[in-house]
């Protein structure tokens, strides 16, 4: 059987693939590919951008090679450095083995949907698969803009249904379960944490990163300006919350001004007695919970003796169910609204971004005035 006529300047190769010479001007340009449309395709998409000027030597760019100058060009002078680090390992983990080595050029939307399915198929959480289209949209719609492509093959990505989990009641400790924890942790390192955390609120790197400067004892305020975040190869260090709702002022009640008082007090002796020996990193100066000599404190660290006290607590023959440092800040904010502080009130002292979210979390502690609400209406309708 005769073979079949390829168009004028395409040719079939030994290995396989179709080769395809582009000539505007002056100018030549060779592709290659092993489907025969999909080279006719790229070969009028070129021609087009070297007709009007769009096409430029940066064509042969590999993905990583755009991934790299996208990260660092137009997202690390906007994005937080813990978001970028999310960028890269998603990246490597995710994306690098399929899709880096290829040209920017070469990728079709059919490429991007099969590694989104794979994901899926593989059952990575909507976080995950979420966060790789975040990405994939991101540079590629960068790569539009500068002329590398002329279309973004990420665009209509379709991301696949998840089953929606049932959302699981966040763990509240009772007036009897603090005050049994409290006294089994009486001489953990970590019990001024504890105690702090129940009478703030304060998420855990928060209260990690809280300075003495923080601390305003004429107006008796705690203000939050910071959390502690950590990255690879550099360390912690204090950096911006986690929105702008999160810079905010809670009030020091009795219980919480007492308590700093003595942590200050205790740590001025620590000072004295350590010495040189008391180090303290640049930025992280003044800590209000430092470690043992000055340094800061690891979340991973505090979990650990979370666990030990629990189960010190369970082997004593008390049921005492698991808890995470996420608890001590469930259990202030579900303390507090029974008492009767105001929704929008718990919102500001636990620094979420929006009522709907404070509401969502506490809806279970939250009284029920509808009854009451609607005797308003009675004489009027």
């Amino acid at each position: 059987m005769a073979q079949k006529k390829l168009p004028k300047g395409i040719a079939l190769r030994k290995d396989g693939r179709y080769m395809g010479r582009i000539q505007v001007n002056l100018e030549k340009i060779t592709l290659y590919d092993k489907d025969l449309s999909r080279l006719k395709k790229r070969m009028e998409d070129t021609k087009y951008q070297m007709r009007h000027g769009f096409y430029c030597k940066s064509k042969g760019i590999t993905v990583n090679e755009w991934f790299n100058t996208w990260i660092e060009e137009y997202k690390a002078i906007r994005c937080k450095s813990q978001t970028i680090g999310l960028y890269r390992n998603n990246y490597k983990r995710y994306i690098q083995k399929p899709l880096g080595r290829r040209r920017v050029t070469d990728i079709r939307p059919a490429d991007l949907q099969k590694l989104i399915n794979g994901l899926h198929k593989s059952g990575y959480s909507r976080a995950v698969i979420t966060s790789v289209q975040t990405i994939i949209k991101g540079m590629f719609q960068q790569a539009l803009r500068d002329g590398i492509i002329i279309d973004n093959p990420a665009k209509g990505l379709i991301l696949p249904k998840f089953r929606r989990p049932a959302r699981a009641e966040q763990r509240v400790m009772s007036k009897e379960e603090m005050d049994i924890f409290l006294q089994y942790a009486e001489k953990s390192t970590y019990i001024d944490y504890y105690r702090l955390a129940l009478c703030t609120g304060l998420r855990i790197n928060e209260a990690f990163a809280l300075q003495w400067d923080d601390i305003d004892w004429e107006q008796k305020m705690i203000r939050i300006r910071g959390t502690l975040v950590y990255e690879s190869g550099k360390g912690v260090r204090k950096d911006s919350t986690k929105s702008d709702a999160g810079v905010r002022e809670i009030p020091m009640i009795d219980s919480s001004e007492a308590l700093l008082k003595k942590i200050r007090t205790k740590q001025a002796k620590a000072r004295i007695l350590l010495g040189t020996e008391w180090k303290e990193r640049e930025g992280l100066e003044n800590l209000v919970l430092p470690n043992a000599f000055g340094g800061s404190l690891c979340d991973t660290n505090i979990r650990k003796d979370i666990n030990r006290i629990v189960e010190r607590i369970n082997q004593d023959g008390l049921d005492f169910a698991h808890i995470t440092p996420h608890t001590f800040r469930h259990t202030f904010a579900t303390r507090g609204l029974e008492a009767g502080i105001p929704l929008k009130v718990m919102q500001t002292i636990l620094g979420h971004s929006s009522l709907s979210m404070t509401a969502d979390l506490y809806s279970h502690v939250l009284p029920d005035t509808k009854a009451e609400e609607m005797k308003k209406l009675q004489g009027i309708l």
